[in-house]
């Protein structure tokens, strides 16, 4: 992934609502589950570090909240 994926990904994040609004997971036995959106974020860095090792997340964390 490149920087401007990076950055279209962190504007979804930050115009999903606030820090607060949780997020429906789907899990593998048809329920659901909410996830903290700074759940998600720290995840994606996880993904995104390993993708990329000149990822940022210290800039990708504040673009997004």
């Amino acid at each position: 992934m490149t920087k401007k994926d990076y950055i279209k990904i962190a504007k979804i994040l930050k115009d999903s609502n606030t820090q607060d609004v949780q997020h429906y997971y789907r899990r593998n036995d048809g329920r659901h589950t909410l996830l903290p959106k700074a759940y998600i974020i720290s995840e994606l860095c996880k993904i995104f570090e390993k993708d990329n090792p000149r990822f940022k997340a210290e800039t990708f964390i504040e673009a997004a909240k």
